[in-house]
């Protein structure tokens, strides 16, 4: 198994699944459940800002291979913080920012995610991404 790349986000990760409001579509009326802002603009960030990292490191295709990936949290604070969200979030914005191909388990064969503590001046997470 060999190490692929290293990113990183700085910020505090947003659970998107906890960050749905209900909107009402203007022609119809009818209500529908969608992402907020905030949340949607964090995975637009976070998917734009893993394609530069991971493009800087030379890799230009999606990681398609079986795949090992350890994330890292460190939260702002010491509130309860719902990890498997943060998990998804992280997922989603990597296959956004075509660091991966899917985030199905045909690429990911091993998902490791880990709670380093809190860090008030710089919340973050650290991505390492394996390949077997």
């Amino acid at each position: 198994m060999s190490k692929v790349c290293l990113l990183e986000y700085h910020g505090q990760v947003i659970a998107k699944k906890n960050s749905k409001v209900i909107s009402f579509n203007k022609s119809t009326g009818k209500p529908f459940i969608r992402m907020n802002d905030k949340a949607k603009s964090q995975e637009l960030d976070m998917a734009y800002q893993f394609q530069e990292d991971y493009i800087e490191q030379g890799y230009i295709e999606p990681l398609r291979g079986k795949l090992t990936i350890v994330m890292g949290f460190w939260n702002k604070d010491n509130r309860a913080h719902d990890m498997d969200n943060q998990i998804s979030t992280i997922l989603d914005a990597l296959v956004k920012g075509k660091v991966i191909e899917d985030d199905s388990q045909k690429y990911i064969k091993h998902l490791t995610a880990n709670n380093n503590g809190v860090d008030k001046e710089d919340p973050r997470v650290q991505i390492v991404i394996f390949e077997d």
